[in-house]
This record gives structure tokens, sequence and C-alpha cells, in this order.
């Protein structure tokens, strides 16, 4: 088996331009797995455009959570730029 390619993929993908959402906050839950999930472990996801997402260990597609309604007249506003981005160390 020749190891070479394997080692180079991960650079390949960090040199990638960044495009659409990205993740803000993503956490993993073990889960029961009986007829209701049929799986084991669920992901979920916060993007930077405020949609919300989940994942099956079972499945290789992600899925989009509705929107977490909103009390009427709420006015919603984006964030601005700076406060989208994680704080560097």
């Amino acid at each position: 088996m020749d190891n070479t390619k394997n080692a180079e993929q991960p650079e390949a993908r960090r040199s990638l331009p960044v495009v659409g959402r990205r993740v803000v906050t993503i956490s993993v839950a073990g889960v029961a797995n009986n007829a209701s999930t049929q799986c084991n472990w669920i992901t979920t996801a916060v993007c930077d455009d405020g949609s919300m997402w989940w994942l099956r260990d079972n499945d290789a597609e992600w899925r989009e959570l509705p929107p977490i309604p909103q009390p009427p007249n709420a006015k919603l506003t984006a964030l601005p730029d700076d406060q989208k981005k994680p704080p560097t160390t």
C-alpha cells in the first residue's frame, strides 16, 4: 500500500479556499441504538449563517434542522464579521 498519497491529502485540504458556511459549534452525543434512533451517535452543528445541522453515524448526509421560532416583532440582525470568527490565541 502506498501511503504517500494519504500523507499529502491533509496538506491539499488545508490549501483549499474556504467557501460557503463555516461551523461555529459542533457536538456529538451518544444515543441508545433502538427503533427510534437507529444509530449510536448524533452530531449537531451550528454554522456562521445561523443554520443548524445534524448527522447520524449510519448516514452520510447532513440534514438541516428547522429554524428556531422567534417571538413576534423580533428583529434579527446579523453578527458583525469580526464576531463570526473564532478568537485567536
